[in-house]
């Protein structure tokens, strides 16, 4: 019997290779077919230490965001932009409005620090924005 006489319920869309198949071709409620996911399980097994060089090497890659001014590795980026310090400049920035600056910069002992005199805190320059969103009314 063809695939296309089929009832719908019977068939399912495999994520990888895009071909209609049998439901009974997948894994549970896996949206890769068995043959798609045994062909990706052998590619990991025989080339590790390719994937492993890859994966080293991306996560030594750096991003500079140019909102906040500050270097993050770029397998974090998604993660960074979802947070508060982003969202305060980016929220400042789409205002057209300069972001809050700290009232003293002090760089002791090669460690910089942020200081704020409203609320009488230090943080560094990564959490700055996050800060000024706290004062965000």
């Amino acid at each position: 019997m063809p695939l296309h006489d089929m009832e719908n319920d019977s068939l399912k869309r495999c994520s990888k290779c895009k071909k209609e198949k049998l439901v009974d071709e997948f894994r549970g409620k896996n949206q890769t077919c068995n043959e798609c996911c045994e062909k990706k399980k052998q590619y990991r097994e025989n080339n590790q230490e390719k994937i492993k060089e890859y994966t080293n090497e991306y996560r030594q890659k750096a991003y500079t965001c140019p909102l906040c001014n500050i270097e993050i590795k770029t397998h974090r980026k998604a993660l960074h932009e979802k947070s508060l310090g982003h969202q305060y400049y980016l929220q400042q920035f789409n205002k057209n409005e300069a972001p809050r600056k700290p009232d003293k910069i002090d760089t002791t002992g090669g460690i910089t620090s942020y200081y704020c005199f409203a609320c009488k805190c230090a943080t560094s320059p990564n959490s700055w924005g996050a800060h000024c969103m706290s004062h965000i009314d």
